[in-house]
């Protein structure tokens, strides 16, 4: 353990942020608009495939300088304030990724309702598109969406809530595929000056979020570590060598490069290679 110190000690460095945010989670607690509604849910969906790629990831709340990192996850931030949502376009102006989710930018601070705007409020252009129509959903309520262009072939599902978007300058990526509202987009993606803003109308479910995280990560030239489930992978840097903290969170023997770890037990690796257990 001794002999490695320094690298249990370094910086864990990460490209990936999720804004939890404290002013919304209240706002929700409030008034859940849906039964389904958990915040913390909500955050989870958006970091789950993030973590299951063995991607870094830190949590942040709004007020922090998020300037740094490569994609920005947003989830049901309905109470929007000013200052942040600038440095939000800032950051997608420089080139950041966004992922917004359902119920974007609603109240203000004081959760009051905005009115004279399209929702998501002040951010229409960034998202390329406005939310026309809104549908809360209840338990045992689901509704399908469908992929197309680069995701045609794809059908996923959606609970909780739905913003129904109609796009300006945005490309959709998945629409609604029920009866009467196969007109309006479920998933859109926009690129705004040089980087990009996704906007998610609805609880995606897992397969069609892991699709759209890994696209994600490929674009923003993030590293994915592939690991059985239950295994989780730390990448640290430590003068300009690779470290990697290979966990076993189960209660069984798992396999990660040719390496076995016993239940529950950790290692460090350096360029693939075992060094020690932790």
């Amino acid at each position: 353990m001794k002999k490695n110190e320094e690298v249990i000690n370094s910086e864990i460095k990460a490209e990936v942020a999720v804004i939890y945010d404290y002013e919304s989670m209240a706002s929700f607690r409030i008034q859940k608009q849906s039964f389904l509604m958990d915040y913390k849910n909500e955050v989870y969906r958006l970091y789950r495939p993030f973590y299951e790629n063995n991607v870094n990831i830190d949590v942040i709340p709004s007020y922090v300088d998020f300037s740094e990192y490569k994609v920005l996850l947003i989830p049901t931030m309905i109470v929007f304030k000013t200052e942040v949502q600038e440095r939000i376009r800032e950051f997608v102006k420089n080139g950041g990724k966004v992922v917004f989710s359902f119920r974007t930018a609603i109240n203000d601070y004081y959760n009051n309702l905005t009115l004279g705007q399209f929702n998501p409020s002040y951010y229409t252009e960034l998202i390329g598109g406005f939310v026309e129509e809104i549908e809360s959903l209840q338990e045992g309520q689901c509704v399908e969406v469908k992929g197309i262009n680069e995701f045609e072939g794809t059908i996923g599902s959606g609970t909780v809530f739905r913003d129904m978007l109609k796009t300006t300058t945005a490309e959709s990526l998945f629409m609604y595929n029920d009866e009467f509202y196969k007109e309006f987009s479920a998933v859109t993606l926009n690129k705004y000056e040089k980087g990009e803003a996704y906007y998610i109308g609805t609880g995606i479910d897992n397969n069609v979020m892991d699709m759209i995280a890994k696209k994600i990560l490929k674009e923003a030239n993030i590293e994915v570590v592939e690991s059985e489930s239950g295994i989780e992978v730390v990448k640290r840097v430590v003068d300009e060598e690779e470290y990697y903290f290979v966990m076993n969170h189960t209660d069984k023997s798992k396999e990660f490069n040719g390496i076995t770890l016993s239940a529950y037990e950790s290692k460090i690796i350096k360029s693939w290679y075992y060094i020690c257990k932790v």
